[in-house]
């Protein structure tokens, strides 16, 4: 039984052998258009844009270049994004990926408050639980009690490969 095609170009699927019928006939659609773009050189195409794409972007990455002007209008900019922030609350949360920089949030404040022991157990309870509570830690900013420049060695972020994007029209 042929799923039938709504006006609009969408499918209803109501049922599971429908919903079967529906995922065999799209993956043979997908293996004609890999086939189709085979046979035409899409693929390989795709393959030389890509690694085209990876030698500007190394190119980029080693000389320190952000931007490459390709015409007026289009430019190629080297992305360098970040992810994945973490707070190094204790010595246990340190792994291998933490960068060498990084000090443990519970090392910097019990630094800080060396001389009042009292101070610091209030401050480390008010701002963390078993790992750090950064609406709480964000407070103890705000309020003066911590400054971004102390806690600022105790927060990492990973980097992404960097990527180019192009912009603009022609």
């Amino acid at each position: 039984m042929a799923l039938k095609r709504n006006k609009n170009g969408t499918y209803t699927v109501k049922t599971e052998p429908q919903a079967r019928e529906a995922l065999i006939e799209m993956r043979e659609i997908n293996e004609q258009i890999a086939l189709i773009l085979a046979q035409n050189g899409v693929t390989d195409l795709e393959a030389k844009a890509n690694a085209l794409k990876s030698a500007a972007t190394e190119y980029c990455v080693t000389h320190d270049v952000e931007t490459i002007p390709l015409t007026t209008k289009v430019y190629a900019r080297l992305r360098k994004d970040r992810y994945g922030g973490t707070w190094v609350s204790t010595s246990d949360d340190v792994t291998e990926e933490t960068p060498v920089d990084v000090h443990p949030l519970r090392e910097i404040l019990k630094a800080k408050y060396k001389k009042d022991s009292v101070k610091f157990r209030d401050v480390w309870y008010a701002i963390s639980k078993r790992v750090v509570d950064t609406t709480k830690l964000e407070k103890a900013v705000a309020e003066g009690t911590l400054t971004a420049e102390e806690i600022a060695p105790a927060f990492y972020e990973k980097d992404k490969k960097p990527f180019l994007i192009l912009y603009g029209k022609d």
